[in-house]
């Protein structure tokens, strides 16, 4: 313990006495099998992966283990998935699969992960080792092959599960006292000041975000403002002032106003006010009002939005349409903002040319609880929800490779399907002789009856036709590419065209 003569004064600011811990997504890996697939497994090789199925398979008391995994309807995988900061028990995240080349396997499209554990593992004396379980990963696989329309082994063999895994422990984020402030008055005058910008209401208790554990380390809980949005959150943490000195508030004000009126030190001073709080609302709204610059403009409203002032949103509206450079971190801005015109803002943004700013509009809206009666997809069983929404921009498909099995239709998008066109695992789509507003589905496969349809001619006929037919969601996707690549589909089609982060804004000229 420091002597009261060795504790040194507070810093300025929170962030020059504290270092955030678990920030970064964690890996976390195992060892699964894969079942249900038509003959495209193989039996594994000897190895250490190959021990470690059979030591999970045998703590769950599966009968026979050794046979199950000589069946070439059966492969051994390498699972992994990456739980990101902040994550809650319950929470699902993607899963990612690969066999190994001593696995044997040829193909993994049609298969099933069944129930795999995943670890944060090592390689101790030879076999793999690892600690509590971390999620629970299993359904149905879609290949890379399916998603990029290739027939290469390597993306045959790799696969993923749109939200396969269910985290099992909380992952905790918080804040490392630096060695030079390790003491008890340290840590509670860190976590008050932190407290007093960042609380719950538990029904009428008010509960700050920060919780002193011990003398160098404070628990820190998410604001749901900043959802989705951590690092945000960490650096208007470390922008609060822990130690004014010998500036007012007042006096502190006025320097923030004048750092917003330059480009080189408007993006810091934006976070500084957002952290201030209330009080630094009025030097933002001011930037929006007087400044032409749309860079400094677009700093100030994105602190307001995440200060939850409607003000933010035309700004940054117009930031989405205008500068791509901008545009990811805008739409995370908006979904914060609690106020009906983010809704109304969010839907004009799927008029817009760039399919970037439509869809990343739409992603922001799922996100939404109070966005579904606007959205009101349609459910294809087992397969995939389908969005079909209005837009005066030219049609377009997007699909859906991360998160969750969806098509997103925006617009009117016609299947103009002239000739048959084959799909995988011996699905076959062709036009109706009987009725040219419908199309012909069939599957052949080998020891199974053969399976036939008739659906709308339409991109959701298409999609519950093959959900009908016992085809899954990499073969929509495979199908709907094919249809494109033949020219039975004149829209534009598109896998995640969601905006990048960490672009590049160039001053003197317009951003590409």
């Amino acid at each position: 313990m420091m002597k009261a003569s060795e504790i040194k004064e507070l810093p300025a600011q929170v962030g020059q006495a504290v270092a955030a811990r678990g920030l970064e997504p964690i890996k976390v890996t195992g060892v699964g099998l894969v079942d249900s697939l038509p003959g495209s497994g193989g039996a594994p090789d000897p190895s250490i992966l190959r021990d470690a199925l059979l030591d999970d398979m045998n703590r769950s008391d599966v009968s026979n283990p050794n046979h199950l995994l000589e069946k070439t309807t059966n492969a051994l995988v390498q699972v992994h998935a990456y739980i990101p900061a902040g994550a809650k028990r319950g929470d699902r995240v993607d899963v990612y699969c690969k066999a190994p080349s001593s696995s044997n396997t040829e193909n993994l499209h049609g298969g099933w992960l069944l129930d795999s554990r995943l670890r944060v593992e090592a390689m101790v004396g030879g076999r793999l080792s690892g600690g509590d379980v971390m999620a629970i990963s299993t359904g149905q696989l879609t290949t890379r092959g399916a998603i990029e329309n290739s027939t290469e082994l390597d993306t045959r063999t790799q696969a993923r599960i749109l939200r396969g895994a269910t985290v099992q422990q909380d992952r905790e984020i918080g804040l490392w006292l630096r060695p030079d402030f390790q003491n008890v008055s340290s840590s509670i005058a860190v976590s008050k000041v932190i407290n007093e910008r960042f609380f719950f209401f538990d029904g009428s208790t008010r509960r700050g975000v920060a919780e002193p554990v011990n003398d160098d380390f404070l628990r820190l809980e998410l604001h749901p403002r900043y959802d989705n949005a951590i690092g945000r959150y960490i650096a208007v943490i470390n922008s609060i002032i822990l130690n004014p000195g010998e500036i007012s508030g007042q006096e502190r004000l006025e320097m923030l106003a004048e750092d917003m009126k330059q480009a080189s030190t408007a993006s810091k001073a934006a976070l500084q006010l957002e952290a201030i709080g209330d009080s630094g609302i009025p030097v933002l709204l001011d930037v929006l009002a007087n400044e032409q610059n749309p860079e400094l403009r677009f700093y100030a409203a994105e602190s307001l939005a995440y200060l939850n002032r409607k003000e933010a949103i035309p700004v940054l509206e117009q930031s989405i349409i205008s500068e791509p450079a901008f545009r990811h971190s805008a739409l995370l801005a908006l979904q914060g903002v609690r106020h009906p015109e983010v809704i109304t803002t969010l839907e004009r943004l799927f008029h817009q040319s760039s399919l970037e700013a439509r869809y990343g509009a739409f992603h922001v809206l799922r996100k939404r609880s109070d966005s579904m009666a606007l959205l009101a997809p349609s459910r294809i069983d087992g397969v995939a929800l389908y969005y079909n929404l209005e837009s005066d921009a030219s049609p377009a498909v997007v699909i859906s490779t991360h998160e969750r099995q969806e098509i997103v239709v925006f617009g009117e998008v016609a299947l103009d399907l002239t000739s048959p066109v084959r799909g995988p695992s011996g699905l076959i789509v062709k036009p109706s002789l009987q009725n040219s507003k419908q199309i012909s589905l069939a599957r052949f496969q080998v020891g199974k009856r053969d399976r036939r349809v008739s659906m709308p001619a339409t991109l959701q006929g298409l999609a519950q036709g093959v959900a009908s037919i016992g085809g899954d969601y990499g073969d929509v996707i495979s199908l709907i590419k094919e249809l494109k690549n033949q020219g039975h589909i004149l829209a534009q089609v598109a896998i995640d065209p969601l905006p990048e982060s960490m672009r590049t804004y160039y001053r003197e000229q317009s951003s590409e």
